[in-house]
């Protein structure tokens, strides 16, 4: 490939009806047009292969298109070279006619050899064949031959090929293939859906032929054999069951093992001379086994556990032994959030700034705690709360009280409270107080260790991040008048929570934790 010295030099050869780009006075290039009246229609461009990668192909068509609008003309992208070439340039768009059907048409009868592309270089055919374009290339444009592929569309076919074609999170190849069977089903022909969607005639014939022949399956990626196996799937297994047992299993002084600690452990025990951390990592996505992450759980101790749960979860779905609420029952889950602290910090903070976040100062002055109990109404999405120095038996009488004494709550035919068995609400004693204070109101408890269930969690989790986080309250009154503030602003938006746990779920939990009791404890090695 030579290296120019001198600057290249376009010049319009008009007895060839062609610009050329001359290097050192020997000709690298050259795009070809025919004059249409007003218009210029180019129609080849090409390059040398000993001054190709130098640029030379867009000064050259730059500089003629420079020209044409010198001479008052209008430029007709044939070219897709100079088609694209236009569409990147907006300086060019204001001149720029589009390459339309009857232009083609007359292009095949005005222009004398055909041409073969290649990239931007192109070479002459003998024949006029474009390989893969499946048609014959007239002055460098291309005049399809019907496809024997017909694509005939059913009103199902046709909706998810519509669907994959509007999904802006499908991949680009997928739309692509999708776009190029709606365009067949047009009987357009190949090379107007290549020029169309920008990719090669071949590729259309591909997807045209595939979709023919296997339907909405033929678009799909063929299954390939991959890199031959470099690992016995026996040393695979073993290292998979190796991460599915803690270290200490193995005399390993560690809590929890990593890709690198498996791939070291794997050579240690000679299930292989040599195994990397990334092959590890992969072996062990394939069956989604995270070992080096975990969480916490707790065996249910209530014995009625079962049955207590199932209750709440009934109520959730408007149910209360076997028959469904009516219209003036209503479900409050309630409960108190204890120990929230007025903490004031000891400078003020910086807010948020262009690439930077908010800080909050760390060291702080104590102002005190306070209680916050809070009664929300499942499926109104209803929240109501008072403020408490404390929690107890007595606020949180006062909550029921200011509840059961608003509407609709005090017309009710009944109300169902959902709480967890907390001091402030625990035992049976709690319940014959509530039914002799408030005749139409029912306390049920959820079971031990179940305060997952109680959705009135889910709206402590929001006050917490975002009213009491980051906290910084110059004193207790600024803390509580935060969190009254906060509730009708919740109301105005709130909607009832998408709650997804039913008795099914329950049903599958129960099941899974009798069959892990059931299993014997292994002893650690070591």
């Amino acid at each position: 490939m030579s290296q120019p010295s001198a600057a290249p030099v376009v010049e319009r050869v008009d007895t060839k009806q062609r610009y050329e780009i001359l290097v050192e006075g020997q000709r690298a290039g050259l795009t070809a047009y025919r004059d249409r009246g007003e218009q210029r229609v180019f129609f080849h461009t090409e390059v040398a292969d000993a001054f190709a990668g130098q640029g030379l192909a867009a000064q050259l068509v730059r500089e003629a298109l420079i020209d044409v609008r010198a001479s008052g003309k209008r430029i007709v992208p044939a070219c897709p070279y100079v088609a694209r070439f236009v569409s990147k340039h907006d300086e060019f768009a204001d001149i720029a006619d589009p390459a339309t059907a009857e232009v083609l048409q007359w292009l095949g009868g005005a222009s004398g050899p055909a041409w073969n592309y290649v990239g931007v270089r192109l070479r002459r055919s003998r024949c006029g064949e474009a390989p893969g374009l499946h048609g014959r290339l007239v002055g460098g444009s291309p005049v399809s031959r019907r496809s024997p592929f017909v694509v005939t569309l059913s009103d199902a076919d046709r909706a998810v090929l519509e669907e994959r074609v509007r999904c802006y999170t499908a991949p680009l190849a997928v739309v692509v293939r999708a776009r190029i069977v709606l365009l067949a089903a047009q009987n357009t022909a190949n090379v107007g859906i290549a020029r169309e969607l920008g990719v090669d005639a071949d590729t259309v014939s591909k997807w045209r032929k595939r979709f023919v022949t296997e339907g909405l399956p033929g678009l799909k990626d063929r299954p390939r054999s991959g890199r031959p196996r470099t690992f016995a799937a026996e040393v695979v297994a073993e290292v998979k069951a190796m991460a599915c047992q803690p270290p200490a299993a193995r005399a390993v002084p560690l809590s929890r093992w990593s890709s690198a600690e498996l791939a070291a452990q794997a050579v240690a025990e000679g299930l292989s001379v040599s195994v990397s951390a990334s092959t590890v990592r992969r072996w062990l996505a394939a069956d989604a086994i995270k070992p080096w992450q975990h969480r916490s759980w707790i065996f249910p101790r209530d014995p009625d556990f079962a049955a207590k749960a199932a209750r709440v979860l009934d109520l959730y779905q408007r149910i209360w032994e076997g028959f469904a609420l009516g219209d003036d029952e209503y479900v409050i889950s309630a409960d108190e959030k204890s120990q929230l602290q007025a903490l004031s910090r000891c400078h003020p903070e910086l807010g948020p700034a262009p690439g930077r976040t908010r800080r909050v100062e760390f060291e702080y002055d104590r102002g005190g705690t306070l209680a916050y109990f809070g009664a929300y109404d499942v499926h109104r999405a209803h929240l109501m709360g008072r403020i408490a120095p404390t929690t107890g038996i007595a606020p949180f009488g006062e909550l029921v009280a200011q509840v059961m004494t608003q509407e609709p709550y005090a017309s009710a035919k009944r109300v169902f409270w959902v709480v967890d068995n907390g001091s402030s609400h625990a035992g049976k004693t709690s319940i014959a107080r509530m039914s002799a204070d408030w005749p139409t109101a029912t306390l049920v408890h959820l079971p031990v260790h179940a305060s997952w269930l109680n959705q009135i969690e889910i709206v402590f989790s929001v006050i917490q991040r975002k009213v009491v986080k980051p906290a910084d309250f110059a004193d207790l009154d600024a803390l509580a008048a935060r969190l009254t503030a906060f509730e009708p602003r919740y109301n105005a938006t709130a909607c009832p929570f998408d709650w997804t746990f039913t008795r099914t779920d329950l049903d599958d939990l129960i099941r899974r934790i009798d069959a892990h009791r059931a299993q014997p404890i292994p002893a650690a090695v070591g």
